[in-house]
């Protein structure tokens, strides 16, 4: 008898630890990029889609842009600052190459990028908007306020710090590309995307996956 409880308490317990496993396991699979998923991977999707339906930002012409502009149109959103020495600009071109060549092709939608400041304090919306025309025209620059930005980029899972010290200014803000779709939903994030072969393998690959029809 002793050897038979022993061994139903055994796989008792063999059962308990496989349920666990597999409970840990079904999180994971739930679990949003910020918590779980490999870094290292370009593209990082979000299960489920994050909703963007609450913020207030502003475009170089003063004109004010809400949740519902990015209603019909696949978006790219970029977080930086035009003082930035080399992450940003980097980005942006290897942005703008990508999208010129998804124009090209003709047969995906070509997404809006939006370039959003997170230094409102030195980005200025003439100067801000110089600083984009000399990399592609058709980047639309935002701005707003550090607490509409920081409200934006919490709802991203993300955030920025900027630091003063001693007449020098420290900024830290999120590298990846955000890609926003139709409904106005972030739906993942490319990590690293300074390569534009890989970018455009990569969104040319979420871009059929979701077969959205190429927009006139």
């Amino acid at each position: 008898m002793k050897k038979l409880g022993l061994g139903l308490s055994l796989l008792l317990s063999c059962i308990a630890l496989a349920q666990f496993v597999g409970y840990i396991s079904d999180m994971g699979s739930h679990a949003r990029h910020s918590h779980l998923a490999p870094m290292k991977q370009l593209w990082v999707k979000e299960v489920p889609p994050i909703r963007l339906d609450q913020f207030r930002l502003m475009d170089t012409k003063a004109h004010p842009f809400y949740p519902k502009d990015l209603q019909g149109r696949w978006h790219i959103l970029l977080f930086g600052y035009t003082a930035c020495p080399d992450v940003c600009p980097t980005t942006l071109r290897v942005l703008t190459q990508v999208l010129e060549v998804l124009a090209q092709a003709g047969n995906l939608p070509v997404p809006q990028a939006l370039f959003i400041s997170i230094d409102p304090e030195r980005d200025t919306p003439s100067h801000l908007s110089r600083y984009l025309d000399k990399i592609h025209n058709k980047i639309i620059g935002l701005l707003g306020s550090e607490a509409e930005l920081k409200h934006l980029l919490h709802t991203l899972r993300s955030d920025f710090k900027i630091e003063k010290h001693d007449g020098k200014v420290t900024v830290n803000h999120p590298t990846p590309l955000f890609l926003v779709n139709p409904q106005g939903e972030c739906i993942g994030m490319f990590t690293h995307p300074q390569d534009a072969a890989k970018l455009k393998e990569a969104l040319q690959a979420v871009l059929q996956e979701y077969a959205i029809p190429a927009e006139i």
